[in-house]
C-alpha cells in the first residue's frame, strides 16, 4: 500500500475530532472565488490536525457551460506535512478527478491524478506556514504532471470544450502534521532521556 494511503487512514482515525465536514458553497469555481474556512473551520482544522470538504462536481454541457472546478483555501501557521486525498460519495469506484495545490500567490506546487483508490488523486507535500488552495476538477481539465496556472483550471479539456463527465459527489480529507522547531525536538530528547533514566 502506498505511503500517503497509510497516512489517510490514520487522517480518518482523527477526522471525528470535529463534528461536521466543511460543506462546499457555490460558486467557487476560480482561485478568486475560493471557499475560506471560517474562523470556527481554521479552529477545528488547527485542533484535530484534518479537516473534511463535502462537494459536488458537475459535468458541462457541449455547447454550453464549462465543467465544474471547485476551490478550498485554508491557513497553516508552522511548517509540516501536508497530506491530502480526494474519495468519491458513496464510494470511488466511479468518477474520474483530478486535484492542484497552490500558494496565496497562485504559485503552483503539486498536483495528481491517479494515486489513491482508482481513478481518483492524493499528494503528499512539505509547507511552510501560509495560506494555501487545493483545487478539484474534472480530469482532462488541467495537466498534473507539471507546473500551471489557476486560470488552467477552468472546465475546458484540451480542445476548449466543455468537459461533459458526470456529475459526482466527493470527499475531500486533508491532514497536517506540523514539524516540530530545533528547541521542542531537543526538548522531546531531553524528556525521552529522563524517562529513560527512571525506569534504570
Amino acid at each position: 500500500m502506498p505511503r500517503t494511503l497509510f497516512a489517510i487512514a490514520g487522517m480518518l482515525i482523527a477526522v471525528p475530532a470535529f463534528a461536521a465536514p466543511v460543506l462546499e458553497v457555490e460558486t467557487n469555481n476560480t482561485f478568486a472565488t475560493a471557499n475560506v474556512l471560517t474562523a470556527a473551520e481554521q479552529a477545528a482544522f488547527a485542533g484535530a490536525n484534518a479537516f473534511v470538504f463535502d462537494g459536488v462536481l458537475t459535468g458541462g454541457v457541449v455547447g454550453g457551460p464549462p465543467a465544474d472546478v471547485d476551490w478550498v483555501s485554508f491557513t497553516i501557521t508552522s511548517p509540516g506535512y501536508l497530506t491530502a486525498a480526494l474519495y468519491g460519495i458513496p464510494n470511488s469506484l466511479v468518477g474520474d478527478t483530478i486535484m492542484g495545490l497552490f500558494d496565496s500567490s497562485g504559485t503552483w506546487i503539486t498536483a495528481d491524478d491517479d494515486s489513491n483508490i482508482g481513478l481518483w488523486p492524493s499528494f503528499e507535500t512539505i509547507l511552510n506556514a501560509g495560506t494555501y488552495y487545493i483545487v478539484i476538477g474534472h480530469f482532462g481539465d488541467a495537466a498534473t504532471s507539471g507546473a500551471s496556472q489557476p486560470g488552467d483550471w477552468d472546465g475546458l479539456n484540451a480542445n476548449g470544450a466543455p468537459i461533459t463527465a458526470s456529475s459526482l459527489q466527493y470527499k475531500l480529507v486533508v491532514g497536517f502534521n506540523a514539524i516540530p522547531t530545533p528547541g521542542a525536538a531537543a526538548l522531546l530528547g531531553l524528556g525521552g532521556l529522563a524517562m529513560a533514566r527512571r525506569r534504570r
